[in-house]
């Protein structure tokens, strides 16, 4: 999988987290010693949510007025 991402490593995390930003990129959360592996593992097995996360936030844009799109 070729999933674009942004990886951020923090030292309190406890899991592998996602995040779909409102700009529709992906944000993952590990802790530092998490293999890129696992974590490309990780957003593989989570592909459909990824994706249904996705749709429904384009769906929320897409209702909004358009002077509040902005």
């Amino acid at each position: 999988m070729s999933e674009n991402f942004q990886l951020r490593r923090h030292r309190r995390a406890r899991r592998v987290t996602l995040r779909v930003k409102p700009d529709a990129s992906l944000v993952v959360t590990a802790p530092p010693r998490v293999p890129e592996r696992v974590i490309r593992e990780f957003i593989a097995e989570r592909a459909e949510w990824i994706d249904s996360a996705r749709e429904r936030l384009r769906s929320v844009q897409d209702r909004r007025p358009e002077h509040l799109s902005a």
